[in-house]
Formats: structure tokens, C-alpha cells, sequence
């Protein structure tokens, strides 16, 4: 799961977790053990918030864009930061 990676690489609590994309300590906690499944709108709120992909929040829900997508992207950013 991203989000305790996330959690450990920005030092964030679950308390701070929780302020950073609107939800209780308690859903995070829940989150985070595995004894609750993230919503559809909480994924988005910590898309949102993170950066990280939807489909690495919920795979199930969510599919991995294709390859020629992620190269069409890759290249697209490439461009930008060259100009």
C-alpha cells in the first residue's frame, strides 16, 4: 500500500495524514491495518493530496493507465521542463 510508504516518507501520523486529506485518525488507522477498505472519494482526496496514482489506492476500482499512455505522458513532461 502507497500510503504508508507515503506516511513514513514525509513523516506524517496518521493524525496528519488525516488534517492532510479531510478524513478522521480513525480511518487512517483503519486505513493503514487493513481492517477498512479506502472509498472511491477518500482514494481520490488522497490523489489529490499525495500525488499518488488512483490505481495504486485501488487497484480494483482503478486500472493502471497502458504503456503508450505513460510514454505519451513522459514525453509530454519531458517537453515542458525542456521549454
Amino acid at each position: 500500500m502507497r500510503i504508508q510508504q507515503y506516511m513514513r516518507e514525509h513523516s506524517l501520523s496518521n493524525v496528519a495524514m488525516g488534517a492532510l486529506i479531510g478524513v478522521s485518525t480513525e480511518a487512517v488507522r483503519l486505513w493503514v491495518h487493513g481492517k477498512r477498505e479506502i472509498s472511491p472519494l477518500a482514494a481520490i482526496k488522497i490523489s489529490k493530496a499525495t500525488g499518488i496514482p488512483l490505481h495504486e489506492i485501488r487497484a480494483d476500482i482503478w486500472a493502471a493507465p497502458p504503456r503508450a499512455a505513460k510514454r505519451r505522458q513522459a514525453g509530454a513532461a519531458a517537453k515542458r521542463a525542456a521549454d
